[in-house]
């Protein structure tokens, strides 16, 4: 079971790395519903909606906002799980609040920041603690005085 729930999230996390670019020729024939759902479920910032209306403009199409946000609603139950925001977390991912209601996504994203934090300080600690190299010969690094 563990290993399904990571499996969907890293197929929702890579599936957010895609593009929400829209082609102009799209306007007329796409379901706003369908591409709601698919932009919240993953993680697609909801603004992006704009960039489809103005994207739209030039064919004189209006896209659908009511049946967008209603897939986009439906979308984040998908997305905004604790696994999702535990990955987000961790990467320091944008996080646009479209999963402000879900209590479990936020507590996974405040514990992945925290395994971001700490990493990124473990890496420091190791730069500060390794041996330098000055012109192809090691620099000893003195220890504590005693």
């Amino acid at each position: 079971m563990k290993i399904l729930m990571v499996v969907s999230a890293m197929v929702i996390v890579l599936s957010s790395c895609g593009s929400t670019q829209l082609e102009v020729s799209e306007c007329k024939s796409t379901n706003w519903e369908q591409k709601g759902l698919k932009d919240g479920a993953s993680g697609v910032d909801v603004l992006e909606f704009n960039n489809y209306v103005a994207a739209c403009e030039t064919e004189n199409v209006v896209p659908d906002k009511e049946a967008y946000y209603s897939g986009f609603q439906d979308g984040l139950v998908t997305y905004c799980t604790y696994d999702n925001g535990v990955e987000l977390g961790k990467r320091s991912g944008k996080y646009y609040m479209a999963c402000k209601d879900y209590k479990d996504f936020g507590t996974g994203y405040a514990k992945g920041v925290d395994i971001f934090i700490e990493e990124r300080e473990r890496r420091e600690v190791e730069k500060l603690t390794r041996p330098t190299v000055e012109m192809g010969k090691a620099v000893a690094i003195p220890g504590p005085a005693r």
